[in-house]
């Protein structure tokens, strides 16, 4: 019986040691669950952030994909536009090509003969629709004309010239005035000089040129021959002293500008402006002589005038 007791004790201590051992076995059991279910979470987030990232791969594939097809597509487009632009030369260059063989051919016109020019050669040219070319040989025909005294054909030529360019809607531009200040000068020549208006002309220069341009100081200088001729001689000076200051900032031009202040100072002695005059006149001779224009018949005039000053002042013997 002891036996048995012992046995039975030594029996409950093995199995109090089993429940102890598996009590820790338990609790070990249930941290390796728990780090377990930690990693599973883990795993988990690992697993949502791979789909977030497979989709904004896949994201970025098909805006890859997108952007690949809209660069193919503006090739394309970049192509068909160099092509059109090439084709766009072309036809640019063989209508430059046309123009020049037109202009060639007018230019080749005016050469053999201003006079050959009839207008049934012009209203050929304005038939055709080739205006440029008819506006250009018009205003040629016009100054021919009035050089050779025919003031009525240059009246007939100028008008028809300026209507011409007013059905055009060209009624604005520099070579619409171009015309009214050739047609002003053809009627200023003829001596009809109150139908010599040379007012529109100026309006349009002074809009469209530069202040220096030249054609400014060639409208200057025929405003100031009319108003002379009108004897009004203090805006004939004016206009002059205008084209004579526009004429001094061109190369080249010593001589005209010359001969500009001859006929200033011609215009100063009908004033009795005698020192103005001495002025320009002194300038003017000095020019002729420094720039060889000894042989020019201004020349001439600008020493009569000096020689009228001095006796004028009654210096008779510098006269």
């Amino acid at each position: 019986l002891i036996s048995s007791e012992t046995a039975l004790s030594v029996a409950r201590n093995t199995l109090e040691e089993k429940k102890a051992e598996l009590a820790t076995a338990n609790i070990k059991l249930t941290s390796e669950r728990a780090k377990l279910l930690d990693g599973k979470t883990e795993l988990n987030r690992g697993w949502i952030e791979w789909n977030r990232s497979k989709d904004k791969l896949e994201e970025g594939w098909i805006t890859w994909k997108s952007g690949t097809s809209e660069l193919a597509a503006k090739r394309i487009e970049l192509e068909q536009g160099k092509s059109e632009i090439q084709e766009g030369l072309q036809i640019l260059n063989q209508e430059e090509l046309e123009a020049e063989l037109k202009i060639s051919v007018a230019l080749e016109q005016i050469m053999q003969g201003k006079q050959e020019l009839t207008s049934g050669e012009s209203e050929l040219a304005k038939k055709e629709q080739e205006y440029g070319i008819y506006i250009s040989v018009g205003n040629e025909l016009l100054g021919f004309y009035r050089s050779i005294g025919q003031f009525e054909a240059a009246f007939a030529v100028g008008e028809d010239v300026l209507l011409l360019m007013e059905e055009l809607q060209l009624d604005h531009t520099v070579h619409f005035a171009t015309t009214l200040f050739n047609v002003a000068t053809a009627y200023r020549t003829a001596g009809k000089y109150e139908e010599a208006n040379y007012r529109r002309a100026l309006e349009i220069y002074q809009k469209e040129l530069p202040k220096d341009d030249y054609r400014l100081a060639e409208l200057y200088s025929s405003i100031s021959i009319l108003l002379e001729k009108l004897n009004e001689n203090e805006n004939a000076a004016l206009f002059l002293e205008k084209a004579i200051q526009i004429m001094e900032k061109q190369p080249g031009t010593r001589v005209e500008v010359a001969t500009s202040r001859t006929s200033l100072a011609l215009i100063e002695l009908k004033m009795d402006k005698l020192e103005a005059a001495e002025k320009h006149l002194e300038l003017a001779i000095s020019a002729f002589k420094e720039d060889g224009g000894k042989t020019d018949t201004h020349y001439s005039a600008a020493l009569a005038g000096l020689g009228e000053v001095c006796y004028r002042q009654g210096s008779l013997e510098r006269s």
